[in-house]
């Protein structure tokens, strides 16, 4: 029950996130908006599959992906494809941030809702043709106990999605820009500042 609770309040926030995003106007036409809107879609998917698994587990002594292969395929997919949306996403929002703030017209225009659209749906397609060998290589194995596990089959996409998809890609290279980007947007943030003190003491 206290799992169920706790369970029930994490996903409250990415609910209300959604439902703030949606029910604005203003949210709906802002492209950093978007991008935090298809986040918090993505988290609460993520959030859903994993504690529908382990509430299942805990409340009931039920593992339902060692009772099915295709559970089995489709909970790691989901968890790992919305993973990889909600952070790619984090990203293209950092970097709308700095586009939208940066002091040069031509950049500010790259942050516009159509682009947006635009990237989120390439981004989308991309990571699901790149989550496709998870559908194929997670299986039912034996284990030398006797006990059957849910894993990757194939020790070469393993290393794969291990050290390139979730080490580099995922951790390293989504890091890197959120910082970076995010860095670059406070300085133009704090430049702009100066430059409207400055531009106000010329008036006076």
């Amino acid at each position: 029950r206290d799992k169920l609770v706790t369970g029930v309040q994490t996903c409250a926030l990415p609910i209300l996130i959604i439902i703030v995003f949606l029910s604005l106007k203003t949210f709906r036409e802002n492209s950093c908006a978007f991008y935090l809107l298809i986040m918090s879609i993505s988290n609460l998917t993520h959030l859903l599959t994993s504690m529908l698994t382990r509430i299942v587990i805990s409340g009931f002594d039920i593992d339902w992906m060692l009772m099915s292969v295709a559970f089995c395929k489709i909970r790691n997919f989901s968890l790992q494809y919305s993973a990889v949306i909600s952070s790619t996403c984090l990203c293209l929002a950092t970097i709308d941030q700095y586009l939208a703030t940066c002091f040069r017209p031509h950049w500010q225009q790259w942050s516009n809702i159509k682009l947006t659209r635009r990237l989120a749906l390439v981004f989308i397609i991309f990571w699901l043709i790149d989550q496709i060998p998870t559908l194929i290589f997670y299986e039912h194995v034996l284990t030398a106990s006797n006990t059957i596990v849910c894993t990757i089959i194939n020790p070469i996409f393993s290393k794969f999605n291990m050290y390139f998809n979730q080490v580099f890609l995922w951790t390293v290279v989504s890091l890197f820009l959120t910082s970076l980007f995010g860095i670059l947007s406070f300085y133009n943030i704090k430049h702009l500042a100066y430059r409207t003190i400055q531009i106000g003491r010329a008036h006076v």
